[in-house]
């Protein structure tokens, strides 16, 4: 039985679930996937994490991620034991004053379906791709931030800070860099979107990762 869990855990967790017994990373199997060392384990590898997990090649606790980033805010997640969901499908309006509640209902109904296909074998991508584009001639946005924080109390830097709404977190992982004009406009428009739907929502940027544990209780008390 231990075996199926453990296979159920891998194939469509994407990698070690946050409830399972599999924390032992003695199993050789694991080993050559967590860090593939020879050229034919990274080609097996990439294939698997392109093929299998739309390209989520770094593994955590709670399933993969697509950075070592990424990778970083879900460890800081798990020691501070934030509750989250890695990106959770969201319909965001571009006329939010139009939309009727029937429609916002539908709207948050298909995305739940979505997000509780497996992901892997592109499943998930394949559901996420059709219901984009269906939402798109309603002149809805279906996106997908990084991550999402339910309502909860958390306890950072001997700090007591209650959610009393869900909380969305965009990573933006190439604000920074050159050459990267078009990803700073989609960027730029993705939080008017935000704003406009009247989102909550907290912006992470790659120079405030050396500082995670101070930089993010402080933007969760601006909210």
């Amino acid at each position: 039985m231990n075996k199926f869990k453990k296979i159920y855990c891998i194939w469509f967790k994407g990698g070690f679930g946050q409830e399972n017994d599999f924390k032992s990373k003695k199993s050789s199997f694991l080993e050559s996937v967590d860090q593939p060392k020879t050229r034919l384990q990274k080609i097996l590898y990439n294939f698997d994490s392109w093929f299998l997990f739309n390209g989520r090649k770094i593994r955590t606790k709670a399933g993969r991620v697509r950075s070592k980033k990424e990778q970083k805010i879900v460890a800081y997640f798990d020691e501070m034991g934030v509750k989250y969901k890695y990106e959770k499908s969201l319909g965001l309006y571009k006329e939010p004053l139009h939309s009727s509640s029937s429609q916002i209902f539908w709207v948050k109904f298909w995305c739940f379906l979505v997000d509780i296909v497996p992901s892997t074998f592109r499943l998930r991508e394949f559901c996420f791709s059709i219901l984009k584009h269906f939402l798109k001639k309603k002149r809805i946005v279906l996106c997908r931030p990084d991550f999402y924080l339910p309502k909860q109390k958390i306890s950072l830097l001997n700090q007591k800070i209650s959610l009393k709404q869900g909380v969305w977190v965009e990573f933006w992982g190439l604000a920074g860099a050159k050459g990267f004009d078009n990803y700073r406009r989609i960027m730029k428009a993705k939080q008017r979107l935000f704003d406009s739907n009247d989102i909550c929502w907290i912006d992470l940027y790659p120079g405030q990762m050396g500082k995670i544990s101070e930089v993010f209780p402080e933007l969760l008390k601006k909210i």
